[in-house]
């Protein structure tokens, strides 16, 4: 019998774990750009008012900090 047979490693099986990492990882930058391309189409069309515009009923146009 061999011994280094007990710790021998499926080349196929490791080379397949690796493709499969691969994937998971290219898959999860795929969602984060198309979150990130979502995000910026939505701060486009619809953007953050600030000062009178947001309707809080003030006067001034510019609201200075403190």
């Amino acid at each position: 019998m061999n011994p280094q047979s007990d710790y021998s490693v499926d080349k196929s099986n490791l080379n397949t774990a690796i493709l499969m990492l691969a994937q998971l990882f290219i898959g999860i930058l795929f969602c984060l750009a198309l979150i990130y391309v979502a995000r910026r189409l939505w701060r486009e069309f619809n953007p953050q008012q600030s000062g009178c515009h947001k309707g809080c009923g003030c006067d001034s146009p510019v609201v200075t900090p403190k």
